[in-house]
C-alpha cells in the first residue's frame, strides 16, 4: 500500500488563517478587495472575449449569407472552438449574431 507522507497529519480550518485581534478585521476587508479585483479583470477579460468572439463572428457571417442558419451556426462554432474560445462565449455569440 502507497503511504503519504502528510496522510497521518490533522487538517487546518480556513477560519485558523485569520489573524486574531484589531486587525483581523483590516484582513478580511484587504481580502475582500482582492476578490472584487479579480472579479473585475475576470469580467474584463470575459467582455473582452465576447468582443473579438462577435467581431469574428460578423466577419464571417456575412460571406455565408446563401449556407441554412444549422450550417451557419455549426461553422462559426467551430471556427470560435478552434480559436480557443469557451463555449459559453460561443452559444452567446452565436445567439446575438444569428438571431436565436
Amino acid at each position: 500500500m502507497l503511504r503519504l507522507p502528510l496522510a497521518g497529519l490533522p487538517l487546518v480550518s480556513s477560519a485558523a488563517t485569520y489573524p486574531v485581534g484589531s486587525s483581523s478585521e483590516n484582513w478580511r476587508q484587504r481580502e475582500s478587495s482582492a476578490a472584487t479585483s479579480i472579479e473585475r479583470s475576470t469580467m474584463s477579460v470575459w467582455t473582452l472575449s465576447l468582443a473579438s468572439a462577435r467581431e469574428l463572428v460578423e466577419r464571417k457571417h456575412a460571406a455565408m449569407g446563401a449556407f441554412a442558419r444549422d450550417v451557419q451556426y455549426r461553422r462559426l462554432a467551430g471556427l470560435l472552438g478552434r480559436r480557443g474560445f469557451d463555449t459559453a462565449v460561443i452559444t452567446r455569440v452565436l445567439a446575438d449574431v444569428l438571431g436565436e
